[in-house]
């Protein structure tokens, strides 16, 4: 008689808990990206970024190699140094569960360029099978310096990215890039 009690409360707890292996993966994901970023590790932030083309309405491809990919991240994190840009902190505000393998992550910034710091929010989707994040929805127009966005013209976004960004809380001249 106690096996099946055992055996029975072996599923149940877990459902009852609201425990899913799944979204503790996913949780860990998004915070290893994000201490990544706080300490500057792009490295690591690089590994758990997903890697796709810009405008791509597919988030898992890319005709870039993985060399590639790097070399294209680390001239992105470049134009990051050029304005002092920092994520100084972050917090999950909300996990949204569309099913048992798929969470959407609400994430509050406190983002520093060139000694300003304002707030940000944007939304996260990390893939279990892939154990990656990818940014989905940012209200930082230099997210995708320091995500796993590529192929696209870095120059050409920059100019309008930084402008975008000036706007919002800065104020900085082209002359400055």
């Amino acid at each position: 008689m106690k096996k099946p009690i055992i055996v029975i409360s072996f599923f149940i707890i877990p459902f009852i808990s609201g425990c899913n292996p799944n979204e503790h993966l996913t949780k860990g994901l998004v915070e290893d990206y994000y201490n990544a970023v706080i300490h500057q590790n792009y490295e690591k932030a690089f590994e758990v970024s997903r890697i796709y083309d810009l405008g791509s309405r597919n988030t898992v491809e890319t005709n870039f190699t993985e060399k590639e990919a790097k070399e294209f991240f680390k001239k992105k994190l470049n134009y990051l140094k050029k304005v002092d840009y920092k994520v100084k902190s972050y917090e999950i505000v909300e996990i949204q569960q569309h099913d048992g393998h798929t969470f959407i992550y609400d994430v509050s910034l406190e983002i520093q360029v060139n000694g300003e710091t304002m707030n940000r929010r944007e939304k996260v989707w990390p893939k279990v099978d892939h154990e990656n994040i990818a940014i989905t929805q940012s209200e930082d127009p230099l997210a995708k310096y320091r995500d796993g966005r590529v192929n696209f013209e870095i120059e050409e976004h920059w100019l309008k990215d930084i402008k975008k960004e000036s706007n919002n809380t800065l104020n900085i001249s082209d002359s400055s890039i």
